[in-house]
């Protein structure tokens, strides 16, 4: 999904009033709706860099620090290593570590449970659609599942191997491995369904004109 793109939540309504059958099992109404976000979203960062030459290996190290947060109940930080070593006629290596970590958004849930029965809109009954569900009897006026706004942390590194191009440009290739997990986040995150990994290969070319 791209950063635009509405996404659906699953509301779970577990009527309390209801009587288990048998096997002591009890039925959940699901119903698919579009999230709701606020409408407005304030964003505040703040970076901190430490750069040092070490001429002993002709290289430079570099360490890089951001904090995010914003009004959604967002607080982020991202922690970046870098090593710059230059090996002679152009030539250098980059060999990198990052650390990210996110709180969840204070209303994002992978799903959501209600103590209560379906509460549908009244009107007519279509066969094999559900009655729309009735808004104003729902207890929250913010949702969403949208994964990008849950709680998780990220642990990568990457290689990248760069060669100059006279004064004004470069080439560069190199390749990054990224774990994604719950657990590595600061504070609560998102359960082990969430965790994955990823390889990335890329080459860019820079040319200031």
């Amino acid at each position: 999904n791209h950063p635009g793109a509405a996404h659906f939540i699953i509301p779970a309504f577990d009527d309390p009033d209801q009587v288990p059958d048998p096997a002591g099992l009890r039925t959940v109404a699901l119903r698919g709706v579009l999230e709701r976000r606020p409408r407005l979203r304030n964003q505040f960062h703040w970076d901190f860099g430490y750069v040092e030459h070490v001429a002993r290996f002709d290289a430079a190290l570099h360490v890089d620090y951001r904090f995010y947060h914003d009004d959604w109940d967002i607080d982020a930080h991202t922690l970046e290593v870098s090593w710059h070593q230059a090996l002679g006629h152009g030539w250098s290596v980059v060999p990198t570590g990052r650390y990210y970590s996110q709180g969840r958004a204070d209303f994002y849930r992978p799903y959501f449970l209600f103590d209560e029965a379906y509460p549908a809109l009244p009107g007519p009954i279509f066969p094999g659609h559900p009655r729309l569900l009735d808004f104003a009897q729902v207890p929250i006026d913010r949702y969403s599942s949208d994964e990008r706004l849950a709680g998780f942390g990220s642990l990568g590194g990457g290689l990248a191997v760069r060669r100059d191009i006279g004064v004004r440009g470069h080439l560069e290739v190199g390749a990054e491995y990224v774990l994604h997990a719950g657990s590595l986040a600061l504070g609560h995150g998102e359960g082990s369904y969430a965790d994955f990994d990823a390889w990335t290969a890329y080459a860019s070319l820079a040319l200031d004109l």
